[in-house]
């Protein structure tokens, strides 16, 4: 079976006949625009503009601030190639030929792989080590972006305002497409984002980028697999790829997910069944493998030396006729059960896409925090030296 990705589709018709998540809408599901970060103000002119700024980003070259590398060959599936695109800083790219101070100093105990400050090693193979203080901070962050559309359209070229947003904020860029329905079925574009991490991981060196500092963004369906990629096991979704890579990754911002399947495949016009290849009654183990929140719900009882999965803030609107904010309320408490940090961020007014109401907090504002979040959990500023978790390693057990 070969591998599809589509090219630019502007506009998502939600022909839906109740959103994911809920019980039918007291009024009909509005169309709406491929799911992505809103950034303008608040009300009807903040949205104008924001509509105006992502069609620029689209139409327009790259500014020269910024160093774009195009159509990058992450991976060969069956024959067809899945792509990402690069965006850097302008400038030379960070790497050992400047002085990077040494990860690990050697008086550091953690050094001896017997010492009991040495952290465990992911299950995937990569060391760990047990505080990001002495990184090479010369060494980019970097941010993952996992494009939406409902897992049959959508492309890594769509959400250009946000990408140049995350390398004005001092981040390695990559921004991927994956394999879509209806010509490929789940688990294949899981696959595929873990797979971007083991090769950004993999690629480090060529862009500059700290392997120890990796964020995912996604929005909507892109929402839903970042979330997934960063709560399922090690040896989940594993295809060959980068083996010797681990797909951990530092935190996740989720847009407007769907986070459990089980109950709402025949919503949103059967989106979900249709993303699936048939109904739960049939595939129900498939259902549940796709449902980020039975992951979290797996950890509940169980107790952890670092919190089993890595920090998550999740946003959401909550007028979103297509995608339920309670998708994203249950997340964010299964998530706090388990001992997880998680911040949810409810918009108030905001659709699905959160690019059209008058909303509170305005995306200024919960762009702001998202960045505060980032800032804190991957590129390292005012982080929590406990949070240096694998978050897909279940081998932090307490016995």
């Amino acid at each position: 079976m070969s591998r599809c990705v589509s090219l630019f589709p502007v506009v998502l018709v939600a022909a839906a006949a109740a959103p994911v998540g809920q019980l039918p809408p007291a009024r009909p599901p509005a169309t709406a625009t491929v799911p992505v970060v809103g950034l303008g103000e608040s009300g009807n002119a903040g949205t104008r503009n924001e509509a105006l700024r992502r069609f620029h980003s689209i139409v327009n070259e790259v500014p020269d601030r910024i160093r774009y590398t195009g159509n990058v060959v992450y991976r060969t599936v069956d024959g067809a190639e899945l792509q990402l695109d690069v965006y850097l800083r302008s400038g030379p790219v960070p790497g050992p030929n400047r002085q990077s101070p040494d990860p690990q100093p050697r008086d550091d105990p953690s050094r001896d792989p017997q010492s009991p400050d040495r952290q465990s090693r992911d299950r995937e193979g990569a060391d760990l080590p047990p505080d990001s203080a002495d990184r090479p901070h010369d060494l980019y962050p970097a941010l993952i972006f996992v494009h939406g559309g409902g897992w049959r359209s959508g492309d890594k070229r769509l959400n250009r305002a946000i990408l140049y947003d995350f390398v004005d904020h001092g981040y390695a860029t990559f921004s991927i497409n994956y394999s879509l329905a209806p010509k490929c079925r789940f688990p294949a574009c899981i696959e595929d984002c873990k797979a971007a991490v083991r090769w950004v991981r993999a690629n480090a060196g060529t862009y500059g980028v700290d392997p120890k500092r990796i964020g995912l963004v996604g929005a909507s369906a892109g929402g839903h697999l970042v979330a997934l990629a960063a709560v399922s096991d090690a040896d989940d979704f594993l295809d060959g790829d980068n083996p010797d890579q681990s797909s951990r990754v530092s935190a996740v911002v989720a847009y407007f997910g769907v986070f459990d399947f089980r109950g709402v495949g025949g919503a949103a016009g059967g989106i979900i069944d249709m993303f699936m290849g048939g109904l739960e009654n049939d595939r129900r183990e498939l259902f549940r493998r796709a449902s980020p929140i039975t992951y979290v719900e797996a950890a509940r009882g169980q107790q952890f030396i670092a919190p089993p999965f890595p920090p998550f803030m999740l946003i959401h609107g909550d007028e979103d006729s297509l995608v339920s904010i309670d998708q994203s309320r249950r997340m964010h408490c299964a998530l706090r059960d388990v001992g997880a940090d998680s911040t949810l961020i409810e918009v108030k007014g905001g659709q699905h896409g959160l690019m059209t109401g008058d909303m509170d907090p305005p995306p200024t504002e919960f762009r702001r925090r998202m960045f505060e979040f980032l800032d804190r959990h991957v590129k390292g500023e005012r982080r929590n030296p406990k949070h240096e978790i694998r978050n897909n390693d279940r081998n932090q057990k307490k016995e």
